[in-house]
């Protein structure tokens, strides 16, 4: 048995407008001004009416759909973009404002995890096993966390440090405060 796909819009269009313009706040007379309004702003010279809008919102009615050029039109005008979405496919969303803020930051989240461990690849090829490959600057603050002062290491690492010398020292200095936070025992076997 084949699978049936719904690939008409019409209903999902006509509910997701009458949702928005319900969630508006306006009567469908400022809908109507303020499409008009815009229509006007950006030259496509339509016209639209109360009459209009009441037939794209009946239910039943599938020979009056809003046009595709007059959808954005009325999404900009109740201030939902929820009409387009009945225009795609089931798994495919849009997203704007807030959300589309914290798509970018994921994204760009994800990105520096990639990186990060890449470093950490590109470490173990090298032969820096002793050095923690560090994307940001977590490290610095796990060494401020005591007093706030970079003498909460051992007085060894501290100078070594200072001196610039020693690094492996100071590597499983900076490891044994990082586990020591996250509750670990301080050295372990390699």
């Amino acid at each position: 048995m084949r699978e049936v796909i719904q690939l008409d819009p019409t209903d999902l269009l006509k509910a997701y407008m009458s949702e928005a313009v319900k969630g508006s706040g306006f009567s469908r007379a400022q809908i109507v001004d303020e499409m008009n309004r815009l229509s006007a702003l950006a030259g496509m010279g339509a016209r639209i009416s109360e009459a209009m809008i009441d037939k794209w919102l009946a239910k039943g009615s599938r020979e009056h759909i809003i046009s595709v050029r007059m959808l954005p039109v009325f999404c900009q005008a109740v201030g939902s973009y929820r009409p387009l979405q009945a225009l795609f496919p089931a798994g495919v969303e849009i997203v704007a404002g807030e959300d589309l803020k914290r798509l970018q930051w994921a994204r760009a989240e994800v990105e520096r995890r990639k990186a990060t461990k890449r470093a950490r690849q590109l470490a173990g090829v090298s032969g820096f096993r002793d050095v923690p490959v560090v994307a940001s600057t977590a490290h610095r603050r796990s060494v401020h966390k005591g007093s706030g002062r970079r003498d909460d290491l051992p007085p060894p690492v501290s100078a070594a440090s200072r001196a610039g010398g020693v690094r492996q020292l100071r590597a499983v200095a900076l490891r044994a405060v990082h586990e020591r936070r996250r509750g670990r025992l301080p050295l372990r076997a390699p």
